[in-house]
């Protein structure tokens, strides 16, 4: 056999087991898992900081270079939670940190909100979660130069139960000896409704010093006060909502290792959903 033969040979082998990585990795990639790396998602979760785990039960690795998960509600986008990708190893998972951007993030975030308070079981008025879609995107390579996306469409309340899913102990097995979860830093308390006049409290254990800041999302002509009181019984923050609003901003300083306790009081005359979040800056 001559000599251009034999690297007609090769070079044909080498193109063929190519393709063959190259298909075999858009099938790996096509077939990862997803899910939330902490406990009871719910759409907001993804508006924080936040970590998605992606699991390969594949015997060949996976590639890709980002992950898109796109929220529309009666045709109109919502926001859009990013991740990076990565190489997953066969038979293995990883857990990857995200990002939510939206063109009205504020907006976005009351939307989200109340979207989970009624797919949670309660009733919102003008709010319909059937209406809600879930657009996936995973970004990937053919011969590793060809761009090629694979995307998925999903219900809110499919996409909520995949976040929510278990996962198989073969991919709780596969995260590296010794990895700690990551600490959450953000605590937020149960969605309220709260009548007229109403008041309710919640108590916090919090460390100093420390920059804090609550954040309360309410829907828009709501009138609210937020009110913070440090362990010794001194009022720190007092403030109430500006009008036309959906957010209410409370940044404050700990000075004192304790129980710091926030106290939410509609103000206005009819019963408001809202929810809170607490978070350190």
């Amino acid at each position: 056999m001559n000599k251009e033969k034999i690297v007609a040979i090769i070079s044909s082998v080498a193109i063929i087991v190519t393709i063959i990585y190259s298909g075999l990795n858009l099938y790996a990639v096509d077939n990862l898992k997803f899910r939330w790396h902490t406990k009871d998602f719910k759409l907001f979760s993804m508006t924080g900081d936040s970590q998605l785990e992606a699991c390969n039960t594949l015997y060949f690795p996976a590639t890709f270079k980002k992950y898109d998960i796109e929220m529309v509600y009666q045709s109109n986008k919502l926001g859009t939670y990013s991740s990076l990708g990565t190489t997953l190893a066969p038979s293995s998972s990883s857990v990857l940190n995200g990002k939510f951007t939206a063109g009205d993030f504020g907006g976005a975030l009351v939307y989200l909100m109340f979207l989970d308070t009624e797919m949670s079981g309660n009733d919102i008025a003008r709010i319909d979660a059937r209406q809600l879609q879930v657009l996936t995107r995973l970004d990937t390579s053919f011969l590793g130069v060809i761009p090629f996306s694979i995307t998925k469409e999903y219900s809110g309340y499919e996409f909520v139960n995949i976040m929510n899913q278990e996962v198989t102990n073969f991919c709780k097995n596969t995260l590296p000896a010794g990895d700690k979860q990551p600490i959450d830093k953000n605590v937020v308390t149960e969605f309220k409704r709260i009548s007229p006049k109403e008041s309710k409290s919640a108590s916090k254990l919090i460390e100093a010093p420390q920059n804090m800041q609550l954040v309360v999302h309410y829907l828009s002509g709501s009138s609210v006060n937020a009110k913070i009181v440090d362990p010794s019984g001194i009022v720190i923050q007092d403030a109430n909502s500006s009008q036309n609003t959906v957010e209410l901003l409370v940044a404050f300083k700990t000075e004192t290792t304790g129980k710091y306790t926030i106290t939410i009081t509609n103000l206005g005359s009819e019963e408001i959903p809202l929810h809170e979040l607490l978070e350190q800056k």
